[in-house]
């Protein structure tokens, strides 16, 4: 279970940094977008806005819908704020796994939150119920592979430390759809897979801290070092040659 004051400290931190080092959050974006069916929705919740980069995809997309936008953190709802300027938009700062939403969305969508859930099967059932009947559930999610050459490389070292990447927790694409296909009648997941590579350990757990998923990374009893950081360093350049990071994106969607 992920630690939900953690993870709002952890994006109110990056909030000001996170649209230079988001790239993966916006190739995520693009490709989420052009999930979504050709449709005439009157009401549109986003789930997890952060800064904006996707509402403002939604914004240009469905320009006349009422979307309403929310995040956990509330410095995240504030630089979007600056970001977007469409009076279709509105921004409220809240945890969507708890507060009220009302009725009647034609469309729910979210990208790269989905992971962070406490339950994700209580959020979706939250959502499905406030869905309209014909009403679509659009959204993107890391995979369980996510950052899987680092958790190899801590492995190796976890003889002196305990560490592990929590992305191992995330849901693998079997369990996605098993649960969406007990709420929905009609659901779909594309499984994309990205990598990126670094010029070093530092620039991937840069990239990572201000894009707010450090929590991603690797968690257990240990202290950043500089020697723990270079045997991590030297023993992912031993297994890969290189500094990668392979990034598992689950796209789903599901009709109700």
């Amino acid at each position: 279970m992920h630690d939900k004051s953690a993870i709002i400290r952890n994006f109110s931190k990056s909030a000001c940094q996170y649209d230079e080092y988001a790239d993966i959050q916006r190739f995520a974006a693009n490709r989420l977008i052009d999930e979504i069916p050709e449709d005439n929705f009157r009401r549109i919740l986003e789930i997890g806005c952060g800064t904006g980069i996707y509402t403002q995809l939604l914004t240009r997309r469905f320009g006349p819908s009422r979307i309403t936008a929310v995040d956990i953190s509330e410095k995240m709802i504030r630089v979007a704020r600056e970001n977007i300027k469409a009076e279709n938009v509105e921004l409220e700062t809240g945890d969507a796994e708890e507060m009220a939403f009302g009725q009647g969305y034609d469309l729910i969508t979210s990208n790269s939150v989905f992971h962070w859930f406490k339950s994700i099967e209580k959020a979706v059932l939250r959502f499905s119920g406030i869905l309209n009947t014909g009403g679509w559930l659009v959204f993107s999610a890391f995979g369980p592979s996510t950052f899987a050459e680092l958790a190899a490389s801590l492995k190796k070292v976890r003889k002196e430390y305990d560490l592990f990447v929590a992305s191992r927790d995330f849901w693998g694409k079997e369990r996605l759809e098993s649960m969406l296909a007990n709420f929905f009648t009609q659901i779909s997941i594309e499984e994309v897979s990205v990598q990126r590579e670094y010029s070093s350990l530092a620039g991937l757990l840069r990239e990572i801290k201000y894009t707010g998923t450090q929590g991603c990374v690797a968690r257990g009893s240990y202290v950043w070092t500089r020697g723990l950081l270079d045997a991590i360093e030297n023993t992912y350049m031993n297994n890969e040659g290189c500094i990668i990071a392979t990034y598992q994106i689950f796209l789903c969607r599901a009709l109700k």
